[in-house]
């Protein structure tokens, strides 16, 4: 690789990107790598168990002052490439102006934003009108998910240079699959914040609707929505069917993650959501909305089900051929532990370069690893089962 040097400009240090960086950093012991960020961790990421992560020998800056963001911009154009993240930072928008003019290489990786209603064309205008001078020089973009794919592509980016990308999260331990339970009970889980963005109201109402009792639903976490949860779990008249947990250390979060038979991320919006690669490592299929950047993982492992987002008839319908499934056995457990091996930090660093080579020689187009084996018929697709109403 003829480039010296790759930088990464992001708003602040996270366990999403530090798997691929230190990876990238690994194949490529002679290309000096920087991570700069913008900000700290915040306390709120801190109060959810977040710490400064293992970039390996990335050099990481942190909060940089004026002078060191010019520096670090300025130096060798000819063989950089900057990678931006966060494009309405006041940081971001310093760099761009010294690099857009040099011969770097430049890149965007982003989430998409929520299209829906009247505030979903507000910020279409805004990128369209405010990321003019983005879309005119960047060599390529990294859009999260499905959605990062198709905003990036509505806002008239060019649809050669748009890759799918995906937040990758560090490895960790996880207990050896037991062997199935005794009884029929099929163990569902939710692990994240409890905010009216994570739709766990809608997941109680689905719930609701199952026409099952082979279930158990299990909620962890807390947040400003927890006790409404409850009393609307006694007003549906499943409460006994529903355990609420308190944030759990990543070391107990992980044991349910291994234990649970299905996991749900039931979102009314996600840019991406790291639970679902969290559980997909885990050996734990999925059921997410398709308004959640990381249904990609579902979609093309095969390995759960996907439902319109806000509906929770779609949602009950996904959940109830999943617990028609019965409990998980070890072998389906590990079927999907193996496939996660495309969602690596080392296979997202071969990816990135196959991205950058493509872009400076042409030829065959990339295919993100997770796409590339897709086993879509066997995911769950309720997009035509379509019900605005939680109720």
């Amino acid at each position: 690789m003829k480039h010296r040097r790759i930088v990464f400009w992001q708003p602040t240090p996270s366990p999403h990107q530090s798997s691929f960086m230190r990876s990238l950093a690994n194949l490529l012991p002679q290309t000096r790598i920087l991570g700069v960020f913008e900000h700290s961790i915040s306390q709120a990421r801190r109060d959810l168990g977040w710490s400064m992560p293992n970039f390996g020998r990335v050099q990481t800056i942190v909060a940089p002052t004026i002078n060191e963001i010019s520096q670090i911009a300025r130096e060798s154009p000819e063989s950089s490439i900057h990678v931006l993240s966060g494009l309405r930072s006041p940081m971001i928008n310093e760099v761009f102006a010294i690099i857009a003019p040099t011969q770097s290489v430049i890149g965007v990786i982003s989430e998409g934003r929520d299209h829906r209603g009247l505030l979903g064309l507000i910020r279409w205008w805004h990128s369209l009108c405010f990321e003019k001078k983005y879309r005119e020089r960047v060599d390529f973009v990294l859009g999260i998910g499905n959605l990062g794919v198709r905003w990036f592509e509505n806002c008239k980016y060019n649809k050669m240079r748009i890759f799918h990308w995906a937040y990758i999260v560090e490895e960790s331990d996880h207990p050896e699959p037991a062997a199935t339970h005794a009884s029929n009970t099929v163990e569902i889980a939710y692990i994240g914040q409890l905010v009216q963005r994570k739709g766990v109201d809608i997941l109680l109402h689905a719930l609701a609707q199952v026409n099952r009792s082979n279930w158990r639903l299990h909620v962890v976490g807390h947040g400003d929505f927890g006790e409404s949860l409850k009393r609307l779990s006694i007003r549906l008249g499943i409460q006994e069917r529903v355990s609420y947990i308190d944030a759990l250390p990543n070391s107990l979060v992980r044991e349910v993650f291994s234990k649970v038979d299905v996991f749900v991320l039931p979102s009314r919006f996600d840019g991406w959501g790291a639970v679902v690669n969290e559980a997909l490592m885990a050996g734990t299929p999925v059921v997410c909305t398709d308004h959640c950047g990381a249904s990609i993982l579902v979609e093309s492992s095969g390995f759960g089900a996907v439902a319109t987002a806000q509906s929770a008839k779609s949602m009950a319908h996904s959940l109830s051929s999943m617990i028609d499934r019965g409990p998980l056995d070890p072998q389906a457990r590990k079927a999907i532990r193996d496939w996660t091996d495309c969602i690596r930090g080392e296979r997202a660093a071969e990816f990135f370069l196959e991205i950058i080579q493509y872009c400076e020689e042409g030829g065959a187009r990339p295919i993100a690893p997770w796409m590339r084996s897709s086993r879509h018929r066997d995911c769950i697709h309720n997009d035509r089962v379509h019900d605005t109403s939680i109720i």
